[in-house]
């Protein structure tokens, strides 16, 4: 199943990161720019794991069956498992991500997949 697949990478992928930063944010031979930069990035990654979260939660509980939501600085990227979707279900899809994410619609890729 795609969809677990992606939420599979994706959370190993999320795991690597995090670690990476702790251990920059726990060596002691960071700077204090450096030490800073990893904070940001780690905050930046919760939030956009959120962002992720909740936009993918709320397309489900418009009635698709799932969905798989990717955040990164200015790209939003949603897949939505269905066979075709209708104008009407893009515009609401994009409505959550816009609302959610705070991108705008140009932004944001709505994407079909199984």
């Amino acid at each position: 199943d795609y969809f677990a697949t992606f939420r599979d990478d994706r959370e190993q992928v999320r795991k690597l990161e995090m670690e990476y930063l702790d251990e920059v944010i726990a060596a002691s031979a960071s700077d204090d720019e450096t030490l800073a930069d990893a904070q940001g990035q780690k905050l930046t990654l919760v939030e956009n794991m959120e962002k992720e979260f909740t936009v993918e939660s709320l397309i489900k509980a418009k009635g698709f069956e799932d969905a798989a939501v990717t955040f990164h600085a200015g790209t939003v990227n949603v897949v939505v498992k269905a066979d075709e979707l209708s104008d009407k279900q893009v515009a609401q899809i994009l409505e959550i991500t816009k609302k959610e994410t705070g991108e705008p619609a140009e932004n944001i890729k709505v994407m079909t997949g199984k």
